[in-house]
């Protein structure tokens, strides 16, 4: 996490977060919860599990859809649910994750091929086949939150899923973007720094309660529809072959 220095919301001086602490607030159209989390390493190689170090929730207001429509009122509340999550933990964030479900995130599929002139893949081939996707994206209106891979090619052979180390000519990837309207996904943002926090980074709810509900085999062998209903709209996620959908 970057480092800024600066006042708590008491007014009292704040150092940047320690230990690979973690702050996670989502923002929703009837309240707003702040998560704070330890990551805690079990074993050697495993992934991290996560520590809960603090909780807050409160009634959210001025929010509508997701979107900002009462900027003071959707401040108060999120200031209340981080000072209650802050409590619990004894400690003071600096920055956290968004969970976003404004901007109407739209989902995109894009087919990239890079070339790799007969050598190996590698993790730079698969950065340059990014890169293209997210050109592809027009970024007038638009903001990109997700591009993940889904599945690869090598010289037209489909249905790779790690093509690391293998060789070629070309590359092809598949991908899935997320996107989200700027303009609500700026005005949040503005919100969040109104207390005194920076945004670490943006995650879709729905694809958010996908990875938090569904296990890895659900993911790579067995279809999967999570929805997730914010009032006036309701945004779907589906999960096959190892892959992760929102429409």
């Amino acid at each position: 996490m970057g480092v800024r220095t600066g006042k708590t919301r008491k007014g009292q001086p704040y150092w940047p977060n320690k230990g690979g602490i973690i702050g996670a607030i989502d923002i929703g159209s009837t309240k707003i919860a702040c998560l704070i989390l330890k990551p805690v390493v079990t074993r050697e190689g495993a992934e991290p599990r996560f520590k809960v170090l603090g909780f807050g929730q409160q009634a959210s207001r001025g929010v509508r859809a997701g979107n900002v429509v009462d900027i003071n009122a959707a401040e108060v509340s999120i200031r209340a649910a981080v000072e209650q999550a802050e409590h619990m933990a004894g400690l003071f964030l600096k920055e956290a994750y968004v969970g976003i479900s404004c901007g109407q995130p739209r989902s995109q599929a894009l087919n990239i091929e890079v070339g790799i002139s007969g050598g190996e893949v590698s993790e730079s081939d698969l950065d340059r086949a990014l890169a293209m996707g997210r050109a592809q994206i027009p970024a007038t209106d638009r903001e990109v939150l997700h591009c993940m891979p889904g599945s690869y090619a090598i010289d037209g052979s489909r249905g790779i899923r790690n093509p690391i180390g293998m060789i070629g000519e070309t590359l092809g990837v598949s991908l899935h973007a997320v996107s989200a309207a700027s303009g609500p996904l700026r005005n949040l943002e503005a919100c969040v720094g109104r207390c005194h926090l920076s945004v670490a980074g943006k995650v879709v709810t729905s694809y958010a309660s996908g990875l938090s509900t569904l296990v890895s085999d659900e993911i790579a062998f067995v279809g999967n529809a999570v929805g997730e209903n914010e009032k006036e709209e309701l945004e779907r996620l589906v999960a096959i072959d190892q892959r992760v959908t929102i429409f």
